[in-house]
């Protein structure tokens, strides 16, 4: 941690530096010299937008700290205040008590990415020659046998999220489509890469829940498993969809409203901060740029956001400016 928190200064002095020459400060920003807490969850495009966060609030002048912490804890932590903003929520797997405590005004909504994408079911595309009928899902039920391994015999292997992502109801899911699948569920993104990476190399069999927008999805030949597409219904009505006595008989939903949240007191404390955060928006094609220039490139999260910032400063300073101007 200590380390990483070292090249996030690094890179936050080099962003400053281009920064100071192309905004004005404001004479009221920082409100405070408390630091702001941002957390840093595992994965990348989380990890990036963080640090992009992080290098504009210390551009503005606060004392900002980025920690990391688990997906779920996170919302805990936020209602303690032990954390200020999170700031990459996805609505399919947070659980409900973060839009109960928003309803209760224990947290704060900042306001959506342009992002759509989200989690599905994946298999690797070499296996339409191992099991014929692919994708349709009900081609599985003949040829389970295939991905039958020691962990898992005789139930077949699926590659799920980390337990700490949040209920997915995969043993719903799984029930209702009549896969027979025992969930290992990977240690975050860069495991669930690995997974990919080993199967392809290796030709080997696999079904995985992962998520677009990501350059794994091309790179490895993965596609979408062709389970019925998800609706309203699908995960309450028993009725819905291909199984009439079971409910989850679906794929994941493909999601809007990506968004980010916060402890109240980044509005009484940091108001600007508050204000940029709510500006703070990225698209799938940013979400693209930061996977490959980490995930390919080599990039640490914090050179990626000082290089984001650098080739975006006139939307960086439309935020920061709109932000003063709000606050």
């Amino acid at each position: 941690m200590k380390k990483y928190l070292s090249r996030l200064k690094a890179a936050s002095f080099v962003g400053l530096a281009i920064a100071l020459s192309s905004w004005t400060a404001h004479s009221d920003v920082p409100e405070s010299d408390e630091v702001i807490k941002l957390g840093v969850n595992e994965w990348t495009t989380q990890q990036v937008v963080t640090q992009i966060a992080h290098q504009l609030l210390e551009q503005m002048g606060y004392n900002v700290e980025s920690m990391t912490v688990g997906y779920y804890p996170q919302i805990e932590a936020m209602k303690q205040n032990d954390l200020t903003p999170t700031l990459e929520l996805w609505p399919s797997n947070i659980g409900e008590g973060i839009f109960e405590a928003l309803d209760a005004g224990e947290l704060i909504h900042l306001g959506n990415h342009d992002i759509s994408g989200g989690g599905q079911l994946y298999y690797g595309s070499w296996m339409e020659e191992q099991c014929p009928g692919l994708p349709d899902y009900t081609a599985l039920h003949g040829c389970m046998d295939i991905l039958v391994s020691p962990e898992t015999a005789p139930k077949g292997r699926f590659v799920g999220y980390p337990a700490d992502w949040g209920n997915v109801f995969y043993a719903e899911r799984f029930d209702a489509l009549g896969l027979d699948l025992e969930v290992i569920q990977a240690g975050g993104e860069g495991p669930l890469v690995a997974e990919m990476a080993s199967a392809h190399a290796r030709k080997a069999p696999i079904v995985i829940h992962f998520w677009e927008p990501h350059w794994a999805i091309a790179a490895y030949e993965m596609k979408v498993l062709g389970a019925p597409v998800w609706e309203e219904g699908c995960e309450t009505d028993p009725a819905w969809g291909p199984n009439p006595d079971k409910t989850h008989d679906c794929n994941f939903a493909v999601q809007k409203g990506i968004f980010k949240a916060a402890n109240p007191t980044i509005d009484t404390t940091w108001p600007a901060a508050g204000a940029l955060l709510r500006e703070l928006s990225f698209t799938n094609a940013d979400a693209s740029w930061m996977l490959t220039e980490v995930d390919q490139n080599g990039l640490s999260q914090a050179e990626a956001a000082a290089k984001w910032i650098t080739e975006n400063r006139d939307r960086a300073n439309e935020w920061i400016d709109a932000a003063n101007a709000g606050s």
